[in-house]
């Protein structure tokens, strides 16, 4: 479980700190995701993982359990998604076309 950045939410002191902590972390999460984008191998590793996780995929099975495992998984991808589109959207197209070219 992740510890509260603001113990007290009329401290505005802290309220700041927080506000900066969140966004080193996530400044530092778009760098990772644009170093691993910037490269093929690292293009094709997260173009497989979004594949595995069946985004575009219906999640609906007769059996409930399925479904439910089904729509967890893609979930993930989901978010795996966004973040890329937060680091370079430009780098999903390049991981689509890439991957055209590897089936051909």
């Amino acid at each position: 479980m992740q510890k509260p950045l603001v113990k007290n939410a009329s401290d505005e002191g802290q309220i700041k700190n927080a506000q900066i902590k969140e966004k080193l972390v996530f400044e530092s999460a778009i760098n990772d995701m644009k170093f691993i984008l910037a490269i093929e191998q690292g293009r094709r590793f997260i173009w497989s993982m979004l594949s595995d996780c069946g985004i575009y995929s219906e999640s609906a099975d007769q059996s409930g359990s399925w479904t439910y495992y089904k729509e967890g998984r893609r979930s993930i991808g989901l978010k795996l998604l966004s973040k890329i589109m937060d680091a370079d959207p430009d780098a999903y197209l390049k991981m689509m076309k890439e991957s055209k070219k590897e089936k051909n």
